[in-house]
Formats: C-alpha cells, sequence, structure tokens
C-alpha cells in the first residue's frame, strides 16, 4: 500500500493490487496465493511428488465425499503441517519426546501414522491390507499420493477418516488424558464417516 497525497493534511492508503485503490479480500488472496507459488518454485526443497501425480492428488481429495475436516487434516498431513512432538521440539516449544501411545523415542507423523504398534493394530483391524499401505521410504507426501491412486475412491475416503481418527486419539490423549483402544479408533472412524455420508 502506497500513500496518496492528494491532499497534504490528510494521508490516504491506496491498495495498489486494485484500480480504485481500495482494498479487496480477494486481491489479498490472490497476493498470497502469487507469493506462496514463487516461494515454493524458489525453495530448495522439492517435493517427492512429480507436479502430475500432485495435480491428480489433489483433484481426488477434492473429489471425495469426507468431511471437510478430513481434507483439511489430509492437505496438513501432505506437507507435514501438524503439531507432533517432533515439530513442536524443533521450534522449540518445550515439549518431551516420545509417542504417547507406545512410548517410542519418536514423534513425528511418521511414527503416529504408520510406525507405532498402536497404530499397527489399528491398520490391521482397518480390512486395508498391508501390503497397499506400503512404507514411508520416500516421505508423507508421496505415501499419501501414492495411495491415493492405489485405491479406488472409497478405500481412499476410508483410509483418511482412519487417518483422522486416530489423530483424533492422539490428540484426546494428549489434551485430554483419555484413551482409546485400537478397536475403538476403528469403530470412531465408520461412525464419522458414515454420520457424513
Amino acid at each position: 500500500m502506497q500513500q496518496d497525497w492528494a491532499d497534504p493534511h490528510v494521508p490516504r492508503l491506496v491498495w495498489e493490487l486494485t484500480r480504485n485503490g481500495k482494498f479487496l479480500v480477494k486481491t489479498a488472496y490472490q497476493l498470497v496465493v502469487d507469493t506462496e507459488e514463487q516461494r515454493v518454485a524458489s525453495s530448495s526443497m522439492s517435493w517427492p511428488v512429480k507436479d502430475g501425480e500432485s495435480i491428480a492428488f489433489w483433484r481426488k481429495l477434492w473429489s471425495i465425499q469426507v468431511p471437510p475436516r478430513v481434507k483439511v487434516m489430509a492437505w496438513r498431513f501432505y506437507f507435514e503441517a501438524v503439531p507432533t512432538l517432533s515439530n513442536l521440539s524443533r521450534r522449540n516449544a518445550g515439549v518431551l519426546a516420545g509417542c504417547v501411545w507406545c512410548g517410542a523415542g519418536s514423534k513425528s507423523l511418521i511414527h503416529i501414522l504408520e510406525k507405532c504398534e498402536f497404530t499397527r493394530v489399528v491398520w490391521a483391524l482397518s480390512n486395508i491390507p498391508w501390503r497397499v499401505l506400503g512404507t514411508w521410504s520416500e516421505g508423507v507426501a508421496t505415501w499419501i499420493a501414492r495411495l491415493s491412486f492405489n485405491m479406488n475412491k472409497e478405500e481412499f475416503e476410508w483410509f483418511l477418516a482412519i487417518c483422522w481418527a486416530l489423530w483424533h486419539s492422539r490428540n484426546k490423549l494428549v489434551m485430554e488424558g483419555k484413551s482409546s483402544s485400537p478397536l475403538r479408533v476403528i469403530q470412531h472412524a465408520s461412525q464419522f464417516l458414515n454420520q457424513y455420508k
């Protein structure tokens, strides 16, 4: 924004992104999107998912029938933008290390969603074949995107509902001290998905 000094005694702010100089949320949003695209393009960090795969993943994610909060959670998981203990400790948030379910030293999203013994029992109860789940060898973004390609729409919806129920159960334990069993996590995911549909 620049100040328009037509009247030297009354400063006036002018929004440069509109013709009339008035602020619009639409133009502010576009500025943020453009800035983020430039940041990602110039970033040295490259996502392991190719552009075509990424576009296909986002199309599938936004087209499935799950509650919006599950889609947002998947978006946050994809970019590892969730408050895991490892992310919080990296930001010096003063948190203790360790998994809330199994006590293992790992506290990352990888551990929460795939490596933890509690999580492995949840996946075993889910009827999603372990061979489909695979491993995290290429990172969270690639894992979720590739799973979306290897599953039909209903399977991917079920997978994301379980991820949401796992994250919800973990947060209940961390914030309220309320624990769940792996079977209860599966039941919660099923009820949550069925109520939405």
